[in-house]
């Protein structure tokens, strides 16, 4: 009995190591480092889907920022991206039918939600880590694409060190004018720091 307790350790030992080394393999530079944040499996990435409207929730790596080997001019100042490190990223993207939301609203409709996401998502928007004291965002930037890509993307960043000490993040996107009812994301910490320090080719 012993003995087959101990080759079950044994054997889970082994296969934690390979999955430890399998996702360090698998993430060599930011095409791979992209691929992963993007499938949903990793828990990096959360979709709802309220009749046609998608919102999806994405961690976006700090790593993905900004050009590794940017100069600085400064001696001071951090070297880019690494001065990103301190804050979290995420991106909101809301599409229907594979393309931009906002494309298919009512023209009345367009204008107010564009007012809305380019001025007022921070009233919006929060992050709650363990069930604790809310915490608002930092910043919401709502990215222009002229109806060019497949879904509308507002990048918010909110204070890491508020948020990284948590087992859980939930982040809620309250009811802004889409008739989508409260979004509600759910998002581990663990899955963002298994990959906040791996070096990018």
């Amino acid at each position: 009995m012993k003995k087959s307790v101990w080759c079950g350790i044994v054997s889970l030992l082994l296969l934690m190591a390979v999955c430890l080394l399998s996702c360090k393999e698998k993430i060599r530079n930011r095409r791979d480092l992209i691929v992963y944040v993007n499938d949903p499996v990793n828990g990096l990435k959360k979709i709802e889907q309220i009749g046609k409207i998608k919102a999806a929730f994405t961690y976006k790596p700090w790593q993905l920022m900004g050009i590794k080997s940017q100069t600085v001019s400064n001696k001071s100042e951090k070297p880019y991206p690494f001065k990103f490190k301190d804050k979290l990223f995420f991106v909101l993207s809301l599409s229907a039918n594979d393309k931009e939301l906002l494309r298919q609203l009512q023209f009345s409709q367009y204008g107010e939600m564009v007012q809305v996401l380019a001025f007022r998502m921070n009233e919006f928007i929060e992050a709650v880590p363990d069930d604790k004291k809310p915490v608002r965002p930092l910043e919401c930037t709502f990215q222009q694409t002229y109806g060019m890509g497949t879904a509308n993307n507002l990048l918010i960043v909110f204070n890491k060190e508020k948020l990284m000490a948590a087992s859980d993040l939930k982040i809620r996107v309250k009811e802004f004018g889409l008739n989508t009812g409260d979004l509600n994301f759910a998002i581990k910490t663990k899955d963002i720091k298994d990959i906040q320090n791996i070096a990018l080719n």
